[in-house]
C-alpha cells in the first residue's frame, strides 16, 4: 500500500477476522464447513431442546442443517429457525 500509495491522504487499514467461533450466517456456511464441529441455537424448541451440538454434516435437500451429536443420533435443523450458529471447535493443548 505505501509503494502504490492509492488512497490520497492519511487512513488507517484494518483487517479483522470472524475468529475461531466463526458465525455461520447462510446456507454457504454449512456446505462450506461439513464435518467441523458447531453449535446452533434454534428459535423454538426440536425435541424439546433449542441448543445443538455436534458435528455439521451439511444441508438436507429439504433446507435443513444436518448435526450429528456425540452419540451418532442427526438431527434435521430447519434453516428458518435457527437463531444462532456458529463453528465449535475443538481445543486440544
Amino acid at each position: 500500500m505505501d509503494v502504490a500509495d492509492p488512497i490520497r491522504g492519511a487512513y488507517v487499514l484494518e483487517v479483522s477476522s470472524p475468529g475461531i467461533r466463526r458465525p455461520l450466517t447462510r446456507p454457504e456456511h454449512f456446505e462450506r464447513f461439513v464435518g467441523e464441529r458447531v453449535v446452533v441455537k434454534t428459535t423454538e424448541a426440536l425435541g424439546g431442546r433449542k441448543t445443538f451440538r455436534g458435528v455439521n454434516r451439511g444441508l438436507g435437500g429439504d433446507q435443513t442443517v444436518l448435526v450429528e451429536d456425540d452419540s451418532g443420533t442427526t438431527t434435521r435443523i430447519p434453516l428458518a429457525s435457527i437463531r444462532e450458529a456458529n463453528l465449535d471447535p475443538e481445543i486440544r493443548f
